[in-house]
This record gives C-alpha cells, sequence and structure tokens, in this order.
C-alpha cells in the first residue's frame, strides 16, 4: 500500500469519533485493498496463463520450425 493509498483511509476514517472503531474500520478498509489487490494479481497470472494456453493450442504442429524446445 502506498502512502496515497493510506493517506485516502485516514481521510474517510478521521471524522470517526470513536478510537476504538475508527482503528477497527481503518484496518478493515487496509485489509479489504490488500485482498483486492491480491485478487487482482490472481487475475492477471490466470490471464496470461489462458494467453499461454491458446498460444500453445494454435501452435501449427505440421511445420517443425514453430516448435520450441525449452
Amino acid at each position: 500500500m502506498n502512502n496515497q493509498d493510506k493517506k485516502l483511509i485516514d481521510d474517510i476514517v478521521w471524522w470517526i469519533p470513536f478510537r476504538n472503531l475508527r482503528n477497527n474500520i481503518r484496518k478493515l478498509l487496509i485489509n479489504n485493498y490488500t485482498v483486492n489487490n491480491k485478487i487482482n494479481e490472481l487475475l492477471n497470472i490466470t490471464d496470461n496463463l489462458n494467453n499461454e494456453v491458446n498460444n500453445i493450442k494454435n501452435i501449427n504442429y505440421a511445420n517443425p520450425n514453430e516448435l520450441k524446445i525449452i
């Protein structure tokens, strides 16, 4: 989480008068932000894997020049 995002969360919760409630809501927002970022990372990985699978499906096996051995 960068400073700008942290400041945004602090700006959202600053007006809550009860410190305990304010801190718990801050933690909840930070956890939500973190989980959302992890979900986005996993979606990107899934997209990349799907692209790789599609690339493999599109290989013309009749042309040996397209086969790359890693």
